[in-house]
């Protein structure tokens, strides 16, 4: 009995002092995992700190990273950033400039979202408030400056709707000027303008400058432009108005009416920006004053002229080669005068018709004509024009050729090499 008490006690005791050891063991064990979870707590509530005071930082970093990956080799400087978690993102006074080129500044920019659009990768509105474009590179073509803008989605987000308010343009290349305003609200899923208000001060594009201009797109109507005045070279339309159309790379102006000559014109103008870049013109003209051709024309040196013309005009032409082009205008009653003044043309006539010239000239000072056709066509880029005319001193049949019309015209050739 003795023995086995005596092992039973000692069997007791080295038990308990096993479970003993086990209990430090583990209550360390648990000291150390409490240890690694405070501090595991610690850097976690001080990243969440950190983002929470640092978070505005780390959203312009991040904003201008993804601008200037837009505006190649621009700066960009963001002045504040304001996040609401559940709905918009907004920057204050952002700058983007590249010396010597161009300066955007915009009061501010808004980004309108909800939590299960970003899901979706999908930004609900950008807006774009108080946007002052300048854009100052007199050495180079505007299609040259588009080298320093990558186009294309970052593919972080789609943008369903952007709305650009109270806007400005001022616009210096090598052949563009241009000062407009504009506000806008276009759907980048759709490709449509769904709102716009532009206003363009002036624009001087080559010999074409054009002033006072407006173009308005109502949401519940077709667009529509206005025009107080634009001017070609020598040709002045005032008072252009319209509808217009943009849809799939083509611009429509349709039902244009204007005036032009001391008459109107009406028509439709379709350009087409696809490759190559083409154009159809149909044109109706009214009431054209033949005296005041001659005087915007800066033509009375060579002849002058009274009475009032209609006739029609359409062309068709890829770049600035004219494929088609057909026109022709008859005089109304009761007709006019016409007073040839232009010696040299009357003098190759002469030789041409084998008609002495002071014939000529008799008949063409004071020639009174009752019916007037006149016959425009193009070809090879020469501008043939055909008047026949018949009044009390007889029937006179009058061609006159304008060699290299279109490079004239465009402005492209520096010597007009016409001939009668």
């Amino acid at each position: 009995m003795r023995i086995s008490i005596a092992a039973y006690f000692f069997t007791t005791k080295a038990q308990n002092t096993a479970k003993a050891q086990k209990r430090k063991v583990m209550q360390k064990e648990g000291v150390g995992n409490f240890r690694v979870k405070i501090k595991a707590g610690l850097l976690i509530l001080v990243a969440v700190l950190a983002l929470i005071v640092f978070h505005r930082q780390i959203i312009i970093f991040i904003a201008k990273k993804q601008i200037q990956n837009v505006f190649l080799g621009s700066e960009v400087s963001i002045g504040e950033c304001r996040l609401f978690p559940q709905n918009a993102l907004i920057f204050n006074n952002v700058e983007i400039k590249k010396e010597n080129t161009y300066f955007f500044k915009l009061k501010e920019i808004r980004i309108d979202y909800t939590p299960p659009s970003l899901f979706k990768k999908t930004i609900k509105q950008l807006t774009l408030n108080d946007l002052a474009i300048t854009v100052s590179s007199p050495q180079e073509n505007i299609l040259d400056l588009t080298k320093y803008i990558k186009y294309g989605s970052s593919g972080l987000f789609n943008v369903q709707l952007v709305k650009i308010d109270s806007s400005t343009i001022d616009l210096n290349t090598k052949y563009i000027s241009m000062r407009a305003s504009a506000s806008l609200i276009f759907d980048m899923e759709r490709q449509k303008m769904l709102e716009g208000k532009i206003f363009l001060d002036s624009l001087a594009l080559g010999e074409l400058n054009i002033e006072e201009a407006s173009f308005t797109t109502p949401s519940d109507a077709p667009a529509f432009f206005m025009v107080k005045q634009a001017r070609y070279n020598k040709i002045k339309l005032e008072d252009i108005q319209g509808n217009i159309g943009v849809r799939q790379g083509k611009i429509s102006l349709a039902q244009i009416n204007a005036r032009l000559f001391g008459g109107t014109i009406n028509g439709d103008i379709v350009l087409s920006f696809s490759a190559p870049f083409n154009y159809a013109v149909k044109l109706a003209f009214y009431n054209l004053d033949a005296g005041k051709i001659a005087e915007d024309l800066e033509l009375k040196e060579k002849f002058e002229m009274t009475g009032h013309w209609r006739g029609r005009l359409q062309c068709y032409g890829e770049g600035i080669d004219v494929r088609s082009f057909d026109g022709d205008f008859s005089a109304l009653a009761p007709g006019g005068k016409l007073t040839i003044t232009d010696k040299k043309f009357l003098q190759d006539m002469a030789i041409r018709t084998q008609t002495p010239a002071d014939i000529l000239v008799e008949r063409f000072t004071d020639y009174h004509y009752n019916k007037g056709i006149t016959d425009l066509s193009i070809t090879d880029g020469t501008l043939a024009l055909g008047i026949l005319l018949e009044g009390e001193k007889g029937r006179s049949n009058l061609k006159i050729n304008v060699h290299d019309f279109i490079n004239t015209v465009l402005n492209l050739s520096k010597n007009n090499n016409s001939k009668n």
